[in-house]
């Protein structure tokens, strides 16, 4: 295994002693691996905080994504790393890029439930009506899902409910098509 393999491994394991001493060593802090993954995404989404502070006070890039262009910071909105989200946003991660398929931090967090990190994006400005390649909204993924809490919040916070996905489709309409008759009438009642 060479050096920058293990290195990489070290921050998805949280071994902070390890990653210390390997950048004592003259590691690259910002070295990826063949998914375009840095020791500070690693890190963000296994859930490492001491390593995600150590990496980014020696200089780690917060806004380097992968090869399907996912961010430290959005690996941390899906995983529910709210701890981590907070620290990337208060240290320059960008709120509103964008991956291969047109998901924004705020879309992951709304796909997978975490209205806490949801609303750490939104006070930092993401946008609330961004839409995937398929047009999704985060108010359209948290329908999906049937996340009553998620959709009351996204609601609350301006999201737009006349927007469409590719086939035409608002949220209110997937809500009745998907069975959420509560979501369905939160959506008629806004």
């Amino acid at each position: 295994m060479d050096n920058k393999q293990s290195f990489l491994d070290a921050a998805a394991s949280g071994e902070i002693e390890s990653i210390k001493k390997m950048l004592f060593d003259g590691a690259d802090i910002n070295a990826v691996d063949s998914e375009g993954k840095t020791a500070l995404i690693w890190a963000s989404r296994k859930g490492h905080m001491d390593v995600v502070r150590m990496l980014v006070e020696n200089a780690a890039d917060v806004n380097i994504r992968t090869v399907d262009l996912w961010s430290a910071l959005m690996y941390a909105c899906r995983n529910g790393h709210s701890e981590i989200v907070k620290f990337l946003l208060g240290n320059g991660a960008e709120t509103n890029i964008k991956t291969a398929d047109c998901w924004t931090p705020l879309i992951v967090a709304s796909s997978t439930d975490h209205e806490d990190i949801a609303g750490m994006l939104i006070d930092k400005g993401a946008d609330i009506n961004a839409q995937d390649i398929f047009g999704f909204t985060p108010l359209i993924w948290a329908v999906r899902n049937g996340n009553k809490n998620m959709v009351i919040f996204l609601l609350e916070n301006g999201a737009d409910l006349s927007l469409t996905d590719r086939t035409g489709k608002t949220a209110k309409l997937l809500a009745d098509m998907l069975g959420h008759k509560e979501l369905s009438d939160i959506l008629e009642n806004k």
